[in-house]
């Protein structure tokens, strides 16, 4: 868990975006999951059998070094995406704008009365 007050590129992290950062780690079967994963590919790629404290090293390093990219690469497709849909939202409300009537021309006399009462 990261200390009260450590400082990221937006600025110090608030107690809610802290306990996001903990929210984000797997739940113990997902995890599970992954250790039987590691042990799969170690085993049908390298031929190696890995035991259970090789694997969770393995597993903490990529939880902790690796995974903060992939999670910040969505972060960045998600804002793009967003992005995206608010501008075409912009552009539908900008079609359904309504403007006000062209006022009116003030309404002159025909010339030719205006010349009777000269």
């Amino acid at each position: 868990m990261r200390e009260a007050g450590v400082r990221c590129w937006c600025g110090y992290l608030s107690k809610e975006v802290e306990e996001g950062v903990d929210a984000l780690k797997l739940p113990d079967d997902e995890r599970r999951q992954c250790l039987a994963r590691i042990q799969r590919y170690f085993r049908d790629e390298r031929g190696e059998d890995l035991g259970d404290l090789a694997q969770l090293l393995i597993y903490e390093f990529f939880a902790e070094e690796l995974a903060p990219l992939f999670y910040n690469r969505g972060l960045d497709e998600a804002a793009r995406h967003v992005e995206q849909l608010l501008a075409g939202i912009g552009e539908d409300l900008d079609a359904w704008k309504q403007f006000p009537p062209r006022p009116k021309q003030p309404r002159t006399a025909p010339r030719e009365a205006s010349e009777e009462n000269n």
